[in-house]
């Protein structure tokens, strides 16, 4: 037997939910996390997020990629290389120190911090990449470009993203809230946030976002009344269906969770070229702890 509630507003997304015996699932938390640390103040959020997402056994690495020009630099020899990362690794010991941690460190040179943080993952055998979202504002990243999402492409692990401020404010994982649309991306997100759920005593969510232009009311009511349906049948959360853009429904939802937890889709270098996904546009900016996990 399990309970259905339904109620809707007009500020509100709708809701359906469920409690189900089937949301037993064991522990299963990250066990070798990868910290990237760039500037220290977001090294921080990044510290402290991965902290609350590693296993109590899990082996911690704090690691700093020193960005090189494709044209040397008069410091570029052997001695400019050797002094960029004593500089670097005294850095992560600092940080290390100042958290009491027992964590590794590793700082290394690559053309871009994307190439550098995955080269480090694929040594280590990470199974997470932790970051800080970047203080930079939107002007700059249009202008310039930010890392935080493209650290999304072709991530050899799951990747989580702490927003900015996160250790000034942290706690407990009380909510964990997946993004969810039926396709087997966002079953793999769900799967994981159910066991990371259960670890942390945590309760879970789900939201469906219900986009596309020129639709009547009627048809968005049925829609919403379909996408309800499809997240309870999942069993053991709280369903949310809203209508509207994709991005913006889950950047509203993603402020009332602790993490959110997305699935990603590997794309061809034409899709890539289209723009960012959902996933990279939501890591620039994050409205909450983001966990964004790849394919098997």
């Amino acid at each position: 037997m399990f309970c259905v509630i339904v109620r809707a507003s007009r500020n509100h997304p709708k809701c359906v939910t469920t409690d189900h015996p089937r949301d037993r699932h064991p522990a299963a938390m990250f066990s070798n996390v990868v910290v990237g640390v760039k500037e220290l103040e977001a090294g921080r959020d990044a510290l402290c997020l991965a902290r609350a997402l590693a296993s109590a056994k899990g082996n911690l690495t704090l690691a700093h990629v020193h960005v090189v020009a494709p044209k040397p630099a008069p410091d570029s020899g052997a001695a400019g290389a050797a002094a960029r990362r004593r500089d670097g690794l005294e850095r992560l010991a600092a940080l290390r120190d100042e958290s009491h941690l027992d964590a590794e460190v590793v700082c290394d040179e690559a053309r871009d911090l994307r190439q550098g943080l995955h080269d480090i993952a694929r040594a280590q055998e990470a199974d997470l990449l932790v970051i800080g979202a970047s203080r930079n504002d939107e002007i700059y990243r249009d202008l310039v470009g930010d890392a935080t999402g493209e650290l999304l492409e072709d991530a050899p692990c799951a990747l989580a993203v702490a927003p900015v401020g996160y250790a000034e404010r942290r706690g407990p994982l009380r909510t964990i809230g997946v993004a969810y649309d039926g396709s087997p991306e966002s079953e793999r997100a769900l799967g994981v946030a159910r066991r990371l759920a259960a670890d942390q005593h945590a309760t879970l969510s789900a939201f469906e976002a219900v986009s596309g232009p020129g639709r009547m009311q009627d048809t968005i009511d049925d829609e919403v009344a379909q996408a309800l349906e499809r997240l309870d049948k999942l069993g053991g959360l709280d369903g949310y269906a809203q209508y509207g853009e994709t991005t913006s429904e889950l950047r509203r939802y993603g402020r009332s969770v602790d993490l959110l937890v997305l699935g990603s889709r590997r794309h061809s270098p034409i899709g890539r070229s289209l723009g960012p996904g959902t996933a990279q546009r939501l890591a620039d900016e994050p409205p909450c702890s983001l966990l964004v996990v790849g394919q098997d």
